[in-house]
């Protein structure tokens, strides 16, 4: 038996399902595995989506650092064609972004993101951008691997 399990909260998607599909705008930014999606988010707007889940401890809530993409341009933003449909609200876009997008990965976990080398730490032939954010891989609290820091690249235009 299948089923379709709609949802923003990636915490209770883990739970109730084996594979995960994050879209955003309609578009597939992220998929794979429970393990792979939510325990090693790749896709700026997957981890923005684990980020906004509320920790039961709230001492260790009031201290992770949490990407709030609500307080960046809003989804009215015009629909992207070939580039990221996030890139309006992500804190990581560059100019590139604008392009189509590549698919990164395997035939278990896929992500579609310019900057998925540099973001993961993957390696890769992408060369960074000024002011490229770092990954603060210090942020265990929040269940990840790594937590997302953004630099200064908010003045970009994409």
């Amino acid at each position: 038996m299948s089923y379709l399990f709609i949802s923003h909260d990636l915490a209770v998607v883990r739970h109730v399902s084996d594979r995960v599909a994050v879209l955003y705008r309609g578009r597939l930014m992220e998929t794979g595995t429970v393990a792979d999606v939510c325990e090693r988010p790749a896709h700026p707007y997957t981890r923005a989506l684990l980020a906004a889940a509320p920790l039961p401890d709230p001492a260790v809530q009031r201290t992770r650092h949490a990407i709030d993409v609500l307080a960046m341009e809003p989804a009215t933003s015009p629909p992207a064609d070939a580039g990221c449909p996030f890139r309006h609200r992500c804190p990581f876009a560059i100019d590139t972004c604008a392009d189509p997008l590549p698919v990164h990965g395997g035939s278990s976990h896929m992500v579609a993101c310019h900057r998925y080398h540099e973001l993961t730490g993957e390696g890769g032939a992408s060369q960074p951008a000024q002011s490229t954010p770092t990954v603060d891989a210090s942020s265990s609290d929040t269940g990840h691997d790594a937590e997302l820091v953004p630099g200064a690249g908010a003045g970009r235009t994409v």
